[in-house]
């Protein structure tokens, strides 16, 4: 079947059989993930019926993605991405196994829970730039673009199925169950990626200049590169200044629509649903040309979407600019990850994409410390959410003086000495 004539972008990327190893394993953790930080909560309550607990066990999960991908990008590059995540795998599979034993044998505190799921956050770290940056191993650069939206959209389907699969699996069955099925998920995923060989993801090469000289050059290389740095910018005020809204947002259903637990999930169920279906259309698209115009557009977009949704008391309104908010954060994102693997020294691929990966996900938490101080001290979460869309929309308009500049560095074709371009190993088509 010609799923490139059918799918566009998105088939190209479908037609390259260790993308779609990539690609299926992803989506099968992902999931597992999900199902894992469900039942965790639900266990954590259960244990404590403490709201502290719940958050030192959130922090728990989430803070490595501020530390860890740093120093695990210098082994990335060092080691060979498939050969972290492999590694991580394993890691998360044992660990989610002992996890779901103890709790299955009841032997389980909540001591046990924070350390497990530490662990399990780390992992998931410490694998980050590698699960990231292998796109660009197992498709051309022509169709990286679609592969990494083709990823976003994915994960962005877990997020929705995944935690409504795990409520449904603590309900038939238990958290044992629950946890059972995460560590199962990477299994699975293990599985695949040792159809993927060995030779598609080597070690980046090169000559090593000890750890502290390699921790701190994906640093000066995006301070050093007019584009990257370009989008490295929006991509932190876009984290600081609008990522923040989904922790927020439950401050907006007690304090503006007057909701409960429901519609709390119907807000981030809408942004979420936007999000996937931003993701789609760059993967559909499937054309690094015209991304860097794309990615300015879903700047401004997020402006004036937090902006509708901050000034709104009507649920509705307020769902619809959430989720067209989501479309335009994830076109932003999407476009800005693509453009910056596309531009990116190969030998410094995973390094620079662990620090995209802090900054993406570790300054949202800063931006919502910010914001939320900023509401308690008067000004209210609406008035806090439209300042911030202020403040993005004066940068947007520094970047459009930019835009014309950066995007032929950015968008640039792939170089025929480059390992992304075309090889036997990325271009393995299925039948």
């Amino acid at each position: 079947m010609n799923w490139g004539f059918l799918l566009g972008g998105i088939g190209r990327a479908l037609s390259h059989r260790n993308y779609q190893y990539l690609w299926l394993g992803s989506t099968v953790s992902h999931t597992g993930r999900w199902v894992q930080r469900t039942a965790i909560m639900w266990l954590v309550w259960e244990l404590t019926e403490s709201g502290t607990w719940l958050g030192i066990v959130a922090f728990a999960d989430l803070f490595p993605l501020v530390i860890v991908p740093l120093i695990a990008g210098v082994f990335t590059d060092r080691l060979g991405y498939l050969q972290i995540i492999r590694a991580m795998s394993v890691i998360s599979f044992v660990v989610g196994t002992v996890f779901a034993g103890l709790v299955a044998l009841d032997a389980i505190t909540i001591e046990l829970i924070m350390i497990l799921t530490a662990l399990l956050g780390i992992s998931d770290a410490a694998a980050g730039p590698a699960r990231i940056s292998m796109a660009s191993q197992v498709v051309p650069r022509a169709d990286l673009s679609s592969a990494l939206g083709l990823n976003t959209a994915s994960f962005n389907l877990t997020r929705i199925i995944g935690p409504a699969l795990g409520a449904a699996i603590i309900g038939i069955a238990d958290v044992a169950t629950a946890l059972a099925f995460n560590a199962a998920a990477f299994l699975v995923f293990l599985l695949l990626l040792l159809r993927i060989p060995m030779s598609v993801s080597p070690p980046s090469g090169g000559t090593r200049r000890g750890f502290v000289t390699e921790f701190i050059e994906p640093l000066r290389y995006i301070a050093g590169e007019p584009s990257i740095r370009f989008v490295f910018l929006l991509l932190s005020a876009t984290a600081l200044l609008i990522r923040p809204y989904i922790e927020l947002a439950q401050g907006f259903v007690g304090t503006v629509f007057g909701g409960g637990p429901e519609t709390l999930g119907l807000l981030l169920g809408a942004t979420g649903f936007g999000a996937m279906l931003s993701a789609l259309y760059v993967a559909r698209r499937g054309r690094t040309q015209g991304l860097t115009r794309i990615v300015v557009l879903g700047f401004i977009g997020t402006a004036v979407m937090q902006t509708l949704f901050a000034a709104t008391d009507n649920l509705w309104v307020g769902t619809a600019a959430i989720m067209l908010l989501g479309v335009a954060l994830l076109m932003g994102g999407v476009g800005s990850s693509t453009l910056v693997q596309n531009a990116v020294d190969q030998q410094l691929r995973a390094r620079v994409m662990a620090v995209y990966i802090s900054a993406g996900f570790g300054l949202p938490s800063v931006g919502a410390a910010a914001l939320g101080a900023i509401a308690d001290l008067g000004a209210g979460f609406q008035n806090a959410l439209i300042g911030a869309a202020a403040l993005t929309a004066v940068i947007w308009l520094w970047a459009l003086t930019r835009q014309r500049a950066v995007a032929q560095a950015l968008e640039q074709s792939a170089s025929p000495a480059d390992p992304g371009a075309t090889s036997p190993a990325t271009n393995t088509r299925s039948g």
